[in-house]
């Protein structure tokens, strides 16, 4: 994973990690199912990956910016 700048910060920086990794897996099942047009999976996996960004985003409000910064400038984001 990825460490947190204060360590204080880590467990919540761990479980925004996680949001993001959950988000881009969904992601991609979402962009499988649209280029089959698949619309019924399309639809399921777009309310996963709102569902998983908006954890993601939640979390990321009660880090500090620097946090945000780094975890948006990590390979997970």
């Amino acid at each position: 994973m990825l460490a947190a700048i204060n360590s204080k910060h880590q467990k919540m920086v761990d479980k925004a990690i996680q949001n993001l990794i959950k988000y881009s897996h969904h992601n991609d099942l979402r962009d499988t199912a649209s280029d089959t047009d698949n619309t019924r999976m399309y639809a399921t996996q777009d309310k996963l990956c709102e569902k998983y960004f908006d954890k993601y985003l939640e979390i990321a409000a009660e880090l500090p910016q620097r946090e945000v910064d780094n975890i948006e400038n990590s390979k997970y984001y």
